[in-house]
């Protein structure tokens, strides 16, 4: 099953009532927004693999509380991550501004970017000034990394125990 069906099942399981919540409760560490109707901002970079993404997610927590901004959130914490990491020059080795954008936070708040021309995915530790691991290569294989094993518990076979999907 590849990553847009994954977080199709998610997204499915969550729709519903007006928090975008059906299941009783969320799956343990997992909490998937519908989308919403959002314009395309002028700062997002528009590419298929993001216009997939979108339509069917609307940001939320995956896993190990890696939490994804919605397409309305990303300008502002792009702009945030970039206003902070303005002299950073390690950060601006591997982001361009006109093409890059933070896509989620870690648990200690380090941005993951997406960078629309390479398609990669990466980690800035901005404490230490450092990327971390991995580094995705795409969108799919970053969603791949939140839903593989972290800690010895694959996360998408507890997301499937958790929320009753069966597939």
């Amino acid at each position: 099953m590849d990553w847009l069906e994954k977080l199709r099942l998610m997204a499915t399981h969550y729709e519903g009532d007006e928090n975008g919540l059906s299941a009783p409760e969320p799956a343990f560490l997992f909490v998937v927004h519908q989308p919403k109707a959002t314009p395309w901002s002028e700062t997002v970079p528009r590419t298929s693999e993001f216009e997939s993404y979108f339509s069917i997610f609307g940001g939320g927590v995956l896993g190990p509380q890696i939490v994804l901004h919605s397409l309305a959130q990303i300008p502002k914490e792009t702009d945030h991550w970039f206003r902070l990491l303005q002299e950073d020059k390690e950060f601006w080795r591997h982001v361009g501004k006109k093409n890059s954008v933070v896509i989620a936070n870690d648990p200690d708040g380090a941005p993951w970017v997406y960078n629309a021309q390479t398609g990669k995915v990466i980690n800035y530790w901005w404490k230490e000034g450092a990327w971390g691991d991995p580094h995705c290569s795409s969108l799919a294989e970053f969603v791949e990394f939140v839903f593989g094993s972290h800690e010895g518990e694959d996360n998408w076979e507890m997301v499937k125990r958790q929320a009753g999907i069966s597939a």
